[in-house]
């Protein structure tokens, strides 16, 4: 398995505590096609391989699949130390 990671959003050029976000995931290439899990070893998706570049192909994968996984939704903030 390769680890790879995408920018999912820029750090902010007009806040300095802001560093951005990224996602991170792990692929290997099986039979021609590109399989990306997650780094916990959850499946996020599979395609054949797209212009020779499997790391190309995978950072695709994971662009597409991370809208649809619940992995990189926004947290409630805690409010009076309720959980």
């Amino acid at each position: 398995m390769q680890h790879f990671w995408i920018e999912v959003r820029h750090a902010s050029k007009s806040n300095p505590d802001d560093a951005g976000e990224i996602a991170e995931a792990q692929f290997e290439v099986l039979k021609g096609q590109v399989v990306v899990t997650g780094l916990d070893g959850r499946p996020i998706g599979k395609r054949k391989i797209e212009n020779d570049d499997p790391l190309l192909t995978a950072k695709r994968i994971l662009r597409d699949g991370k809208p649809k996984r619940d992995f990189w939704r926004k947290l409630p903030a805690i409010e009076r130390g309720i959980y």
